[in-house]
């Protein structure tokens, strides 16, 4: 505890309060630099019980309460709910305070990162409107349905970077798979921010010229800006070329190129045949499309720790509509392509830092598929009753296939 230096460098006596064993619900709102009414309302809450009571009936508080105090306005400061806090100090659990930050810093870069992308979006649909001030309502229903998916499909995202124990290998196993020689020409239709070639942007083959298409204005600029402030570490004569178009709707590419890149493009496009005879028609001889889809095996696991917790929700469709979105869309592919070839990366789950992590993930799979009653009833047994969330495992799939111009 802190002394007071008075003039002279004559030290001068604590202050009468800052030395008792026990603190009033006054005192202590004093310490704390909030009002008696907020300890009294945490008390109520059953958060800052106090530790003893006077004579007179007065609650009294000791050292302890000032760091539990301390505690509850941190967390509550870093965006936990009051029940939440409630909930952890009666878990028993001994959580130090950097795990307790390091889970809240991760679900707040969660919400980050979610925010910036529905600006992003919201921002096309400005953009769009600027331009088109009599903008149709079946245009605004297709950017609200954008909306909507891109929401799931970056909470997925997310999820898959943050969770498991080779994000990083996936990025590189994919380029990879392209198998690109020098000179290559290379189509990106639905490049969002391009992670296969800013994460792989010093192995582009010398001579490339690679095409990046999206109908998300800001995510083309992203990588206008990106290749601009590092286009001095790719390899010689490397070029790219960037088009704000809709693949689906406004196709204007005539060229031949060696390889066509879609990843996870198919869940945002409705008429899958029709892009898939677009893009064989501007593959070059040997040529291939390479495109990923969804993950599978996840929900799988989920379900074995639902039975096991006894959470009433079975996500049996849930797995099966996706495995059959998937299985149909191989069909296409099959359709579409002389010669189609699947290949998996497979990856994994170690252990997560938080049971919230994996009510976010269902939360999001689905939200007309899942009842909002029993997801509810999940997320509470899930933070009370799961116990092994930091050893779980489970095992991961993601699907890439090549489908060729010829046999």
């Amino acid at each position: 505890m802190s002394e007071k230096i008075g003039r002279g460098g004559k030290r001068m006596e604590k202050t009468k309060w800052q030395e008792k064993e026990t603190y009033t619900a006054g005192e202590l709102a004093k310490l704390a630099g909030v009002s008696a009414r907020t300890i009294r309302f945490y008390d109520k809450k059953s958060l800052l019980q106090p530790a003893a009571y006077s004579e007179n009936g007065y609650r009294l508080y000791n050292k302890n309460s000032v760091e539990q105090l301390q505690k509850i306005r941190m967390l509550q400061y870093i965006g936990f709910s009051l029940d939440e806090i409630k909930e952890k100090m009666e878990s028993g659990q001994d959580e130090k305070w950097t795990e307790i930050l390091q889970k809240q810093k991760r679900m707040l870069e969660e919400k980050r990162q979610q925010i910036d992308r529905m600006i992003l979006l919201i921002q096309d649909a400005m953009d769009e409107y600027r331009s088109d001030e009599q903008i149709h309502i079946d245009r605004l229903t297709d950017i609200l349905q954008l909306i909507s998916t891109e929401k799931a499909f970056d909470h997925g995202y997310f999820f898959y970077q943050s969770n498991t124990t080779k994000s990083e290998e996936w990025f590189r196993w994919t380029f990879d798979e392209l198998n690109l020689a020098e000179n290559a020409r290379i189509l990106d239709v639905g490049c969002g921010h391009g992670n296969i070639w800013t994460k792989n942007w010093n192995s582009i083959p010398a001579g490339s010229t690679i095409t990046l298409v999206d109908k998300r204005k800001t995510c083309i600029e992203f990588l206008q800006e990106f290749y601009i402030g590092n286009k001095q570490y790719l390899q010689e004569n490397v070029t790219f070329e960037f088009i704000v178009a809709d693949v689906e709707k406004d196709w204007k590419i005539e060229k031949c190129y060696d390889r066509v890149v879609a990843n996870h493009l198919w869940k945002f496009i409705s008429q899958k045949e029709s892009l898939m005879k677009k893009i064989k028609a501007v593959l070059c001889p040997g040529g291939f499309m390479l495109s990923t889809y969804s993950a599978y095996g996840l929900l799988e696991a989920i379900q074995e720790v639902l039975i096991q917790l006894a959470v009433p929700m079975d996500l049996t469709e849930l797995i099966r509509r996706k495995e059959s979105d998937r299985f149909l869309l191989e069909d296409k592919m099959k359709h579409c392509f002389p010669k189609v070839i699947c290949e998996t990366f497979s990856n994994r789950i170690e252990g997560l830092d938080h049971p919230e992590a994996l009510v976010t993930y269902i939360r999001n799979c689905d939200e007309g598929l899942l009842n909002i009653v029993e997801l509810m009833e999940c997320e509470q047994k899930l933070k009370t009753e799961w116990k092994d969330y930091s050893i779980w495992k489970a095992e991961i799939r993601n699907p890439l296939y090549k489908c060729y111009a010829d046999r």
